[in-house]
């Protein structure tokens, strides 16, 4: 199955017409950990505004 080859899950979202949606998920996806430098460079970016989080968050994940 093509999900399985590329690693990933299926979830179906319905408009439920009221401004809100309904998520079912069909398929879990598989637990992917990323390659540290990777993680590095994403959480750089993501903290870019906010170095004292960043610093907080990587205390939180152990790193």
């Amino acid at each position: 199955m093509e999900l399985d080859r590329l690693k990933l899950g299926l979830y179906t979202m319905y408009n439920l017409g009221d401004g809100t949606f309904q998520i079912e998920q069909h398929l879990f996806p598989p637990r992917q950990t990323p390659e540290l430098g990777y993680l590095d460079e994403l959480l750089e970016h993501f903290f870019s505004e906010d170095k004292a989080l960043l610093k907080k968050y990587q205390q939180a994940i152990g790193r």
